[in-house]
Protein backbone atom coordinates (compact mmCIF):
# COMPACT_ATOMS: atom_id res chain seq x y z
CA UNK A 1 0.00 0.00 0.00
CA UNK A 2 2.73 2.45 1.30
CA UNK A 3 4.49 1.26 -2.38
CA UNK A 4 1.42 2.52 -4.08
CA UNK A 5 1.22 5.64 -2.58
CA UNK A 6 4.62 6.78 -3.01
CA UNK A 7 4.14 5.88 -6.75
CA UNK A 8 0.82 7.83 -6.69
CA UNK A 9 3.09 10.53 -5.39
CA UNK A 10 6.01 10.31 -8.17
CA UNK A 11 3.87 10.07 -10.72
CA UNK A 12 1.61 13.37 -10.01
CA UNK A 13 5.37 15.15 -9.17
CA UNK A 14 6.13 14.24 -12.88
CA UNK A 15 3.12 15.26 -13.97
CA UNK A 16 2.65 18.81 -12.06
CA UNK A 17 6.90 19.68 -12.54
CA UNK A 18 6.02 19.41 -16.46
CA UNK A 19 2.85 20.63 -16.62
CA UNK A 20 2.71 23.35 -14.19
CA UNK A 21 5.14 25.73 -16.41
CA UNK A 22 3.58 24.39 -19.88
CA UNK A 23 0.27 25.78 -18.35
CA UNK A 24 1.31 28.52 -16.87
CA UNK A 25 3.59 29.26 -20.42
CA UNK A 26 -0.06 28.98 -22.51
CA UNK A 27 -1.61 31.11 -20.00
CA UNK A 28 0.49 33.61 -20.09
CA UNK A 29 0.31 33.34 -23.61
CA UNK A 30 -3.01 33.56 -24.15
CA UNK A 31 -2.79 36.46 -21.39
CA UNK A 32 -1.42 37.96 -24.07
CA UNK A 33 -4.08 37.34 -26.55
CA UNK A 34 -6.67 38.90 -24.38
CA UNK A 35 -4.61 41.76 -23.65
CA UNK A 36 -4.49 42.50 -27.10
CA UNK A 37 -8.14 41.81 -27.56
CA UNK A 38 -9.34 43.82 -24.55
CA UNK A 39 -7.34 46.82 -25.93
CA UNK A 40 -8.29 46.25 -28.96
CA UNK A 41 -12.47 46.07 -27.49
CA UNK A 42 -12.15 49.62 -26.63
CA UNK A 43 -11.93 50.47 -30.38
CA UNK A 44 -15.67 48.75 -31.72
CA UNK A 45 -16.82 45.91 -32.84
CA UNK A 46 -15.87 46.39 -36.40
CA UNK A 47 -12.18 46.45 -35.44
CA UNK A 48 -12.56 43.64 -33.03
CA UNK A 49 -13.90 41.21 -36.02
CA UNK A 50 -10.84 42.75 -38.42
CA UNK A 51 -8.21 41.65 -35.38
CA UNK A 52 -9.98 38.48 -35.21
CA UNK A 53 -9.91 37.54 -38.35
CA UNK A 54 -6.66 39.30 -39.52
CA UNK A 55 -5.17 36.69 -37.23
CA UNK A 56 -6.48 33.46 -38.81
CA UNK A 57 -3.69 32.92 -41.32
CA UNK A 58 -1.15 34.01 -38.34
CA UNK A 59 -3.40 31.15 -36.18
CA UNK A 60 -3.09 28.26 -39.18
CA UNK A 61 0.72 28.99 -39.72
CA UNK A 62 1.80 29.11 -35.82
CA UNK A 63 -0.53 25.44 -35.47
CA UNK A 64 1.84 24.29 -38.26
CA UNK A 65 5.15 25.17 -36.86
CA UNK A 66 3.59 24.19 -33.38
CA UNK A 67 3.03 20.98 -35.00
CA UNK A 68 6.16 19.81 -36.37
CA UNK A 69 7.81 21.10 -33.20
CA UNK A 70 5.51 19.02 -31.38
CA UNK A 71 6.46 16.50 -33.59
CA UNK A 72 9.97 16.65 -32.93
CA UNK A 73 8.96 16.91 -28.99
CA UNK A 74 8.16 12.96 -29.22
CA UNK A 75 11.29 11.96 -30.63
CA UNK A 76 13.36 14.76 -28.14
CA UNK A 77 11.76 12.90 -24.91
CA UNK A 78 12.27 9.17 -25.72
CA UNK A 79 15.83 10.48 -26.91
CA UNK A 80 16.17 11.98 -23.44
CA UNK A 81 14.73 9.10 -21.76
CA UNK A 82 17.40 6.99 -23.31
CA UNK A 83 20.13 9.61 -22.70
CA UNK A 84 21.17 10.15 -26.30
CA UNK A 85 21.68 13.99 -25.97
CA UNK A 86 24.00 14.23 -29.16
CA UNK A 87 20.74 13.86 -31.46
CA UNK A 88 18.97 16.55 -30.10
CA UNK A 89 20.53 19.22 -31.71
CA UNK A 90 20.46 17.67 -34.85
CA UNK A 91 16.51 16.93 -34.53
CA UNK A 92 16.36 20.77 -34.01
CA UNK A 93 18.18 21.74 -36.83
CA UNK A 94 16.08 19.51 -39.28
CA UNK A 95 12.66 20.72 -37.72
CA UNK A 96 14.06 24.31 -38.17
CA UNK A 97 15.00 23.79 -41.99
CA UNK A 98 11.70 22.04 -42.67
CA UNK A 99 10.00 24.99 -40.86
CA UNK A 100 11.39 27.63 -42.78
CA UNK A 101 9.87 26.01 -45.59
CA UNK A 102 6.42 26.27 -44.03
CA UNK A 103 7.40 30.63 -43.02
CA UNK A 104 7.80 31.25 -46.65
CA UNK A 105 4.35 30.21 -47.63
CA UNK A 106 2.78 31.74 -44.14
CA UNK A 107 4.65 35.16 -45.15
CA UNK A 108 3.69 35.08 -48.64
CA UNK A 109 0.21 34.63 -48.39
CA UNK A 110 -0.09 37.58 -45.56
CA UNK A 111 2.13 39.99 -47.27
CA UNK A 112 0.75 39.34 -50.94
CA UNK A 113 -2.44 38.25 -50.77
CA UNK A 114 -4.52 39.80 -47.34
CA UNK A 115 -7.74 40.94 -48.68
CA UNK A 116 -8.08 37.93 -50.88
CA UNK A 117 -7.68 36.22 -47.91
CA UNK A 118 -10.17 37.89 -45.96
CA UNK A 119 -12.51 38.14 -48.03
CA UNK A 120 -13.58 34.36 -47.40
CA UNK A 121 -14.35 35.17 -43.79
CA UNK A 122 -16.48 38.19 -44.58
CA UNK A 123 -18.50 40.33 -46.89
CA UNK A 124 -17.95 43.88 -44.80
CA UNK A 125 -15.21 45.60 -46.68
CA UNK A 126 -13.80 48.07 -44.16
CA UNK A 127 -13.48 44.21 -41.96
CA UNK A 128 -11.62 43.17 -44.92
CA UNK A 129 -9.39 46.77 -44.90
CA UNK A 130 -8.52 46.32 -41.23
CA UNK A 131 -7.93 42.65 -40.93
CA UNK A 132 -5.61 42.39 -43.92
CA UNK A 133 -3.20 45.48 -42.35
CA UNK A 134 -3.31 43.94 -39.45
CA UNK A 135 -2.04 40.32 -40.89
CA UNK A 136 0.52 42.02 -43.15
CA UNK A 137 2.08 43.59 -39.79
CA UNK A 138 2.08 40.64 -37.55
CA UNK A 139 3.64 38.34 -40.57
CA UNK A 140 7.06 40.26 -39.86
CA UNK A 141 6.92 37.47 -36.61
CA UNK A 142 6.58 34.81 -38.08
CA UNK A 143 10.61 33.94 -38.66
CA UNK A 144 10.06 34.18 -34.41
CA UNK A 145 7.27 31.87 -33.97
CA UNK A 146 9.51 28.98 -36.10
CA UNK A 147 11.90 29.97 -33.36
CA UNK A 148 10.23 30.15 -30.46
CA UNK A 149 8.37 26.58 -31.12
CA UNK A 150 11.97 24.90 -31.62
CA UNK A 151 13.20 26.25 -29.06
CA UNK A 152 10.73 25.76 -26.72
CA UNK A 153 10.10 22.15 -27.43
CA UNK A 154 13.23 20.93 -26.78
CA UNK A 155 13.25 23.21 -23.89
CA UNK A 156 10.46 21.54 -22.27
CA UNK A 157 11.36 18.46 -23.68
CA UNK A 158 14.48 18.06 -21.55
CA UNK A 159 12.45 18.91 -18.49
CA UNK A 160 13.61 22.74 -18.76
CA UNK A 161 9.98 23.87 -18.93
CA UNK A 162 10.09 26.43 -16.33
CA UNK A 163 12.52 28.28 -18.28
CA UNK A 164 10.14 28.85 -21.27
CA UNK A 165 7.59 29.86 -18.76
CA UNK A 166 9.58 32.56 -17.34
CA UNK A 167 10.99 33.80 -20.74
CA UNK A 168 6.89 33.71 -21.87
CA UNK A 169 6.00 36.40 -18.64
CA UNK A 170 8.50 38.71 -20.02
CA UNK A 171 7.09 38.33 -23.24
CA UNK A 172 3.66 39.11 -21.83
CA UNK A 173 4.75 41.82 -19.64
CA UNK A 174 6.62 43.76 -22.98
CA UNK A 175 3.25 42.91 -25.15
CA UNK A 176 0.87 44.51 -22.87
CA UNK A 177 3.31 47.85 -22.05
CA UNK A 178 3.84 47.71 -25.63
CA UNK A 179 0.51 47.51 -26.93
CA UNK A 180 -1.17 50.61 -24.25
CA UNK A 181 1.69 52.82 -25.59
CA UNK A 182 0.99 52.29 -29.25
CA UNK A 183 -2.55 51.79 -29.61
CA UNK A 184 -3.47 55.20 -27.02
CA UNK A 185 -0.13 56.68 -27.99
CA UNK A 186 2.15 58.58 -25.63
CA UNK A 187 6.27 59.36 -24.76
CA UNK A 188 6.18 61.54 -28.57
CA UNK A 189 3.95 58.47 -30.17
CA UNK A 190 1.12 58.74 -31.79
CA UNK A 191 -1.89 56.64 -31.24
CA UNK A 192 -1.63 53.98 -33.99
CA UNK A 193 -4.87 52.21 -32.93
CA UNK A 194 -5.46 48.70 -34.30
CA UNK A 195 -1.65 48.85 -36.04
CA UNK A 196 -0.58 49.65 -32.72
CA UNK A 197 -1.96 46.24 -31.32
CA UNK A 198 -0.24 44.46 -34.17
CA UNK A 199 3.03 46.14 -33.87
CA UNK A 200 2.97 45.14 -30.22
CA UNK A 201 2.63 41.57 -30.67
CA UNK A 202 5.44 41.50 -33.22
CA UNK A 203 7.76 43.05 -31.17
CA UNK A 204 7.02 40.81 -28.32
CA UNK A 205 7.34 37.73 -30.35
CA UNK A 206 10.73 39.05 -31.42
CA UNK A 207 12.01 39.73 -27.75
CA UNK A 208 10.90 36.21 -26.90
CA UNK A 209 12.47 34.59 -30.00
CA UNK A 210 16.00 36.38 -29.13
CA UNK A 211 15.97 35.58 -25.20
CA UNK A 212 15.44 31.95 -26.29
CA UNK A 213 18.41 32.16 -29.21
CA UNK A 214 20.22 33.44 -26.62
CA UNK A 215 19.82 31.28 -23.84
CA UNK A 216 20.37 28.18 -26.14
CA UNK A 217 23.56 29.65 -27.19
CA UNK A 218 25.25 30.58 -23.56
CA UNK A 219 23.96 27.38 -21.88
CA UNK A 220 24.43 25.06 -24.71
CA UNK A 221 21.19 23.08 -23.60
CA UNK A 222 20.44 19.77 -25.82
CA UNK A 223 18.73 21.47 -29.06
CA UNK A 224 21.23 24.22 -29.53
CA UNK A 225 21.79 24.82 -33.33
CA UNK A 226 25.04 25.40 -34.52
CA UNK A 227 25.69 26.26 -38.35
CA UNK A 228 27.03 22.41 -38.95
CA UNK A 229 23.55 21.17 -37.38
CA UNK A 230 21.42 23.66 -39.99
CA UNK A 231 23.77 22.12 -43.28
CA UNK A 232 23.51 18.09 -41.90
CA UNK A 233 21.25 16.29 -44.40
CA UNK A 234 20.68 12.29 -42.99
CA UNK A 235 17.92 10.88 -44.62
CA UNK A 236 17.59 8.36 -41.82
CA UNK A 237 17.05 10.88 -39.20
CA UNK A 238 14.86 13.33 -41.38
CA UNK A 239 12.41 10.44 -42.35
CA UNK A 240 11.38 9.12 -38.80
CA UNK A 241 11.07 12.69 -37.97
CA UNK A 242 8.52 13.20 -41.01
CA UNK A 243 6.57 9.90 -40.37
CA UNK A 244 5.49 11.09 -37.36
CA UNK A 245 5.24 15.06 -37.46
CA UNK A 246 3.89 14.63 -41.05
CA UNK A 247 0.60 13.77 -40.01
CA UNK A 248 0.71 15.44 -37.10
CA UNK A 249 1.37 18.72 -39.03
CA UNK A 250 -1.36 17.93 -41.36
CA UNK A 251 -3.95 17.03 -38.36
CA UNK A 252 -3.12 20.27 -36.64
CA UNK A 253 -3.37 22.16 -39.79
CA UNK A 254 -6.71 20.22 -40.66
CA UNK A 255 -7.92 21.32 -37.40
CA UNK A 256 -6.67 25.11 -37.99
CA UNK A 257 -8.15 25.47 -41.23
CA UNK A 258 -10.96 23.97 -39.94
CA UNK A 259 -11.27 25.90 -37.23
CA UNK A 260 -11.19 29.34 -39.73
CA UNK A 261 -13.80 27.31 -41.78
CA UNK A 262 -16.16 27.95 -38.89
CA UNK A 263 -14.63 31.69 -39.12
CA UNK A 264 -15.60 31.82 -42.43
CA UNK A 265 -18.99 30.85 -41.33
CA UNK A 266 -19.81 32.75 -38.92
CA UNK A 267 -18.19 35.88 -40.57
CA UNK A 268 -20.69 35.27 -44.04
CA UNK A 269 -23.40 35.32 -41.25
CA UNK A 270 -22.47 38.79 -39.76
CA UNK A 271 -20.19 41.39 -38.13
CA UNK A 272 -22.03 40.71 -34.72
CA UNK A 273 -21.59 37.19 -35.14
CA UNK A 274 -18.05 37.11 -35.67
CA UNK A 275 -17.30 39.72 -33.25
CA UNK A 276 -19.10 37.73 -30.98
CA UNK A 277 -17.11 34.75 -31.80
CA UNK A 278 -13.97 36.77 -31.49
CA UNK A 279 -14.76 38.04 -27.85
CA UNK A 280 -15.13 34.26 -26.66
CA UNK A 281 -11.85 33.55 -27.93
CA UNK A 282 -9.43 34.51 -25.48
CA UNK A 283 -11.62 33.13 -22.60
CA UNK A 284 -11.64 29.89 -24.85
CA UNK A 285 -8.02 29.78 -24.76
CA UNK A 286 -7.68 31.25 -21.25
CA UNK A 287 -9.29 28.14 -20.29
CA UNK A 288 -7.59 25.45 -22.43
CA UNK A 289 -4.20 26.85 -21.33
CA UNK A 290 -4.14 24.78 -18.15
CA UNK A 291 -4.84 21.49 -20.42
CA UNK A 292 -2.17 22.44 -22.57
CA UNK A 293 0.36 21.73 -19.98
CA UNK A 294 -1.45 18.52 -18.94
CA UNK A 295 -1.32 16.93 -22.68
CA UNK A 296 2.65 18.28 -22.90
CA UNK A 297 3.12 16.55 -19.90
CA UNK A 298 1.03 13.48 -21.08
CA UNK A 299 3.30 13.05 -24.17
CA UNK A 300 6.49 13.68 -22.01
CA UNK A 301 6.43 11.53 -19.09
CA UNK A 302 4.83 8.70 -21.16
CA UNK A 303 7.31 9.75 -23.79
CA UNK A 304 9.80 8.54 -21.02
CA UNK A 305 8.48 5.51 -20.00
CA UNK A 306 7.94 4.25 -23.75
CA UNK A 307 11.45 5.33 -24.60
CA UNK A 308 12.78 3.51 -21.86
CA UNK A 309 10.69 0.11 -22.91
CA UNK A 310 8.00 0.73 -19.83
CA UNK A 311 4.77 0.13 -21.94
CA UNK A 312 2.65 -0.78 -19.08
CA UNK A 313 3.44 2.03 -16.93
CA UNK A 314 3.10 4.12 -19.77
CA UNK A 315 -0.71 2.41 -20.27
CA UNK A 316 -1.02 3.28 -16.41
CA UNK A 317 0.05 7.11 -16.56
CA UNK A 318 -2.66 7.34 -19.55
CA UNK A 319 -5.69 6.51 -17.79
CA UNK A 320 -4.72 8.38 -14.74
CA UNK A 321 -4.04 11.51 -16.78
CA UNK A 322 -7.59 11.25 -18.03
CA UNK A 323 -9.07 10.89 -15.01
CA UNK A 324 -7.29 14.21 -13.84
CA UNK A 325 -8.31 16.03 -17.20
CA UNK A 326 -12.52 15.15 -16.46
CA UNK A 327 -12.35 16.74 -12.80
CA UNK A 328 -10.02 19.33 -13.52
CA UNK A 329 -12.40 20.04 -16.91
CA UNK A 330 -15.35 20.01 -14.76
CA UNK A 331 -14.18 22.93 -12.29
CA UNK A 332 -12.69 24.66 -15.13
CA UNK A 333 -16.26 24.75 -16.61
CA UNK A 334 -17.67 25.93 -13.69
CA UNK A 335 -15.23 29.12 -13.31
CA UNK A 336 -16.08 29.87 -17.01
CA UNK A 337 -19.78 29.55 -16.11
CA UNK A 338 -19.39 32.57 -13.23
CA UNK A 339 -16.81 34.71 -14.29
CA UNK A 340 -18.60 35.22 -18.27
CA UNK A 341 -20.75 37.81 -17.57
CA UNK A 342 -18.06 40.10 -15.49
CA UNK A 343 -15.55 39.28 -18.56
CA UNK A 344 -17.93 41.12 -21.07
CA UNK A 345 -17.91 44.15 -19.21
CA UNK A 346 -14.07 45.02 -20.40
CA UNK A 347 -15.74 45.35 -23.65
CA UNK A 348 -16.95 48.35 -25.71
CA UNK A 349 -19.81 46.64 -27.91
CA UNK A 350 -23.51 46.77 -28.14
CA UNK A 351 -26.36 44.95 -26.25
CA UNK A 352 -26.86 42.52 -28.98
CA UNK A 353 -22.99 41.66 -29.61
CA UNK A 354 -22.64 41.27 -25.38
CA UNK A 355 -25.85 38.88 -25.38
CA UNK A 356 -24.82 36.69 -27.93
CA UNK A 357 -21.10 36.42 -26.65
CA UNK A 358 -22.66 35.09 -23.28
CA UNK A 359 -24.42 32.69 -24.62
CA UNK A 360 -22.08 31.08 -26.91
CA UNK A 361 -19.08 31.00 -23.79
CA UNK A 362 -21.96 29.26 -21.85
CA UNK A 363 -21.78 26.85 -25.14
CA UNK A 364 -18.02 26.37 -24.42
CA UNK A 365 -18.36 25.93 -20.92
CA UNK A 366 -20.97 22.84 -21.13
CA UNK A 367 -18.73 21.34 -24.02
CA UNK A 368 -15.04 21.64 -21.95
CA UNK A 369 -14.92 18.60 -20.44
CA UNK A 370 -15.81 16.49 -23.63
CA UNK A 371 -13.39 18.85 -25.72
CA UNK A 372 -10.29 18.33 -23.27
CA UNK A 373 -10.33 14.83 -23.25
CA UNK A 374 -10.29 14.30 -26.72
CA UNK A 375 -7.26 17.31 -26.68
CA UNK A 376 -5.48 15.01 -24.28
CA UNK A 377 -6.10 11.65 -25.89
CA UNK A 378 -5.16 13.19 -29.22
CA UNK A 379 -2.21 15.64 -28.53
CA UNK A 380 -0.97 14.15 -25.50
CA UNK A 381 -1.64 9.79 -25.23
CA UNK A 382 -1.77 8.96 -28.64
CA UNK A 383 1.19 11.50 -29.62
CA UNK A 384 3.96 9.85 -26.94
CA UNK A 385 3.33 6.97 -28.98
CA UNK A 386 3.91 8.46 -32.49
CA UNK A 387 0.06 7.21 -33.45
CA UNK A 388 -0.25 10.57 -35.55
CA UNK A 389 -2.11 8.87 -38.26
CA UNK A 390 -5.07 7.67 -36.27
CA UNK A 391 -4.94 10.96 -34.73
CA UNK A 392 -4.79 13.11 -37.96
CA UNK A 393 -7.27 10.68 -40.18
CA UNK A 394 -10.03 10.78 -37.17
CA UNK A 395 -9.80 14.72 -37.02
CA UNK A 396 -9.99 15.14 -40.57
CA UNK A 397 -13.17 12.63 -40.93
CA UNK A 398 -14.95 14.39 -37.90
CA UNK A 399 -14.46 17.82 -39.38
CA UNK A 400 -14.26 18.11 -42.48
CA UNK A 401 -17.05 14.92 -43.28
CA UNK A 402 -19.14 16.09 -40.27
CA UNK A 403 -18.53 19.04 -38.42
CA UNK A 404 -18.28 22.12 -41.32
CA UNK A 405 -21.22 20.47 -43.91
CA UNK A 406 -23.37 20.27 -40.65
CA UNK A 407 -22.22 23.71 -40.08
CA UNK A 408 -23.07 25.11 -43.86
CA UNK A 409 -26.27 23.45 -43.15
CA UNK A 410 -27.00 24.89 -39.99
CA UNK A 411 -26.11 28.55 -40.97
CA UNK A 412 -27.13 28.69 -44.52
CA UNK A 413 -29.99 26.39 -45.43
CA UNK A 414 -31.74 26.51 -42.41
CA UNK A 415 -31.02 30.12 -41.40
CA UNK A 416 -30.43 28.88 -37.30
CA UNK A 417 -28.52 31.49 -35.24
CA UNK A 418 -25.39 31.61 -34.34
CA UNK A 419 -26.42 29.54 -30.87
CA UNK A 420 -27.63 26.72 -32.77
CA UNK A 421 -24.63 26.93 -35.29
CA UNK A 422 -21.56 26.72 -32.47
CA UNK A 423 -24.08 23.74 -30.93
CA UNK A 424 -24.10 21.76 -34.58
CA UNK A 425 -20.90 22.19 -35.36
CA UNK A 426 -19.40 21.19 -31.79
CA UNK A 427 -21.69 17.52 -31.96
CA UNK A 428 -18.19 16.19 -33.57
CA UNK A 429 -16.53 16.42 -29.86
CA UNK A 430 -18.39 13.41 -28.78
CA UNK A 431 -17.99 11.40 -31.72
CA UNK A 432 -13.98 11.80 -32.02
CA UNK A 433 -14.07 11.20 -27.75
CA UNK A 434 -15.56 7.89 -28.38
CA UNK A 435 -13.21 6.79 -31.00
CA UNK A 436 -10.05 7.99 -29.15
CA UNK A 437 -10.99 6.41 -25.99
CA UNK A 438 -11.22 2.96 -28.00
CA UNK A 439 -8.18 3.65 -29.73
CA UNK A 440 -6.42 4.54 -26.31
CA UNK A 441 -8.27 1.13 -24.65
CA UNK A 442 -6.38 -0.92 -27.42
CA UNK A 443 -2.97 -0.12 -26.67
CA UNK A 444 -1.95 -0.05 -29.93
CA UNK A 445 -0.58 3.65 -29.57
CA UNK A 446 2.06 2.62 -27.28
CA UNK A 447 5.05 1.94 -29.12
CA UNK A 448 8.81 2.57 -28.25
CA UNK A 449 9.92 5.03 -31.21
CA UNK A 450 14.01 5.09 -30.61
CA UNK A 451 14.94 1.61 -29.43
CA UNK A 452 13.78 -1.95 -31.28
CA UNK A 453 15.58 -3.76 -28.20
Amino acid sequence: MLSLKANQRKFYKEVWEVALPISMQSLLQYALGMVDQVMVGQLGETIIASVGLGGRLTFVYTVGVMGLANGAGVFIAQYWGKKEKDKISFLVGDLLKIGFLVMLLGIALSVLFPSQVLSLFSNDEEVIHYGGLYQQIVAVGFPAILLSAAYSSSLRSIGKAKLVMQLSFIKVIVNTVVNYWLIFGGFGVPAMGMEGAAWATVISMWVEAIALWGIMQWENYPGNVKMSHLFHFDKSAIYPLLSVSAPLILGDMSWAIGETCYSMIYGKMGTVDIAAMTMTLPLQMLSIGFFMGLASAAAIVIGYQLGQNNILKAKVYATKLLKLTVISSLIVAVMITLLTPLYIKLYQVTDEVALVTVELCYIFAFLLPCKMSNFILAAGVLRSGGDTKFTTGLGMFSTWIFSIPLGILAAFVFDLSIFWVYIVVSLEEYLRLALYLWRKNSGKWAKNLVNNG
